[in-house]
């Protein structure tokens, strides 16, 4: 079926003067009986022609039915995304807490649960990428270039503040470099491994 039209009829035009100037109605939008039943006050206008021989197109009466989808969509924002940086400090803590008590008494199904609790937190840091990267769009989108600066201080500031800068061992040794960290992660690790 063809969605009634108001206002203006004719889609189309050739764009040439007097006699030679033909107007039409060639686009047009066409919808299913089950379209119809749930939009039933759909309507059609046609808005200004500019650069093309074609008028845009604006559909009007979807605009309730997107106004309830768009509550169920902030809803499922802040389900999904919204508790985004609080989920992977939980599960950072939960690595944590697991590696020490891996480190004091081993058992596979304490193995299996931090396994697992990694899997989760990639998904978690994997979510936070995206929407850093969608929050990235939208701002160069209304900022254009002169955003790139205060995104990439971001980053860095982010990034910063996930490094491991210094550590406490269990015989109370402070690590305060980035290299002595990474030194005593890579003996830990080999001695763990050698055993």
């Amino acid at each position: 079926m063809d969605i009634p039209c108001n206002g203006n009829k004719l889609s189309w035009c050739n764009g040439r003067r007097g006699g030679s100037r033909i107007w039409a109605r060639l686009d047009r939008v066409m919808v299913n009986l089950m379209f119809s039943n749930l939009f039933g006050d759909v309507q059609l206008s046609y808005l200004p022609r500019t650069s093309s021989d074609h008028a845009p197109m604006l559909i009007i009466a979807i605009g309730r039915k997107l106004k309830v989808l768009k509550g169920a969509l902030r809803k499922w924002n802040k389900e999904t995304f919204g508790r985004v940086e609080d989920e992977i400090k939980k599960l950072e803590g939960r690595m944590i807490e697991l590696e020490l008590n891996i480190t004091n008494s081993y058992s596979e199904q304490r193995e299996n649960e931090l396994i697992n609790c990694k899997q989760d937190h990639l998904k978690w840091v994997h979510r936070e990428e995206m929407l850093a990267c969608q929050k990235s769009r939208i701002k160069w989108l209304t900022e254009g270039d002169a955003n790139t600066k205060f995104f990439q201080a971001s980053m860095r500031l982010k990034r910063k503040s996930k490094k491991i800068e210094n550590m406490r061992l269990t015989d109370g040794t402070l690590l305060t470099s980035s290299d002595a960290v990474h030194e005593e992660v890579v003996r830990f690790f080999q001695e763990l491994l050698m055993t």
